[in-house]
């Protein structure tokens, strides 16, 4: 997050979202597959990278906007941007998203007992979104060497 004041909408999302070390504590009470980012990346890189739900170019009041509506799978998140600020091959992109799928799954079946049957395969739907939209449009976001 950068360091410019805050607006009102953001400041009213940016209260109601976990800290990373929050949800740090969470991938690993889940069984998130999420050692190898944490092993590589000092907590000063990872304050850095960790922007929510969303590529940098989103505008940062809608990246919170869809954090705080997909709070369940930010976990995830978390991991899914180190791995970006990590980086690699691109077979090592494509690792990275399916990574990401099956962690928010994961968090999801943590989480299941705070969705309705319905509102729980909508979620689903999301992760499945999040996944094509990562693959087809993440790779200039991803820090290939």
């Amino acid at each position: 997050m950068n360091n410019r004041p805050r607006t009102i909408g953001e400041s009213q999302f940016l209260g109601k979202l976990p800290d990373w070390r929050i949800l740090k504590v969470e991938a690993f009470r889940m069984g998130l597959d999420c050692n190898h980012v944490f092993q590589k990346l000092t907590e000063a890189e990872i304050e850095k990278e960790f922007n929510y739900i969303g590529p940098d170019r989103l505008p940062e009041t809608i990246r919170l906007m869809l954090s705080y509506m997909h709070t369940a799978v930010l976990a995830a998140v978390l991991i899914h941007d180190l791995d970006y600020a990590i980086g690699g091959s691109k077979n090592e992109f494509y690792e990275a998203n399916k990574r990401l799928k099956k962690n928010m799954k994961l968090c999801l079946k943590n989480h299941r007992k705070d969705f309705t049957f319905i509102g729980y395969w909508i979620e689903r739907f999301h992760v499945w979104v999040a996944y094509k939209l990562c693959n087809k449009y993440g790779y200039t976001g991803w820090n290939a060497h």
